[in-house]
């Protein structure tokens, strides 16, 4: 899917961190089902022994990349061409408020 969506202000300040030049209008935005093997799902916290589908929000500059996913309070930077319903395995802590 892709819609007309402002990033919101963590995904811009991991792009800023990560030096990404863009422009305010410069985004597309994807969401896509992803399964996790836990009811925890990417934060590999405590979770019930389920599958489980979380939604993955994914922003990406220029077009093709960068770009930043999310889910489940959890982010994933990647500096490479964006390929839509991609697995992602590295996810990290949103900070919140930087």
């Amino acid at each position: 899917m892709n819609f007309e969506k402002q990033p919101p202000k963590e995904i811009v300040d991991i792009f800023k961190h990560h030096k990404v030049q863009y422009f305010s209008d410069d985004f597309s935005y994807y969401a896509w089902p992803q399964v996790f093997g836990s009811t925890a799902g990417p934060t590999n916290g405590m979770g019930g022994a389920d599958m489980c589908a979380f939604t993955v929000e994914c922003w990406v500059a220029d077009g093709s990349g960068p770009y930043v996913c999310l889910c489940a309070g959890m982010y994933s930077f990647q500096d490479k061409r964006f390929t839509p319903f991609i697995n992602i395995n590295d996810w990290k802590p949103l900070k919140k408020g930087t």
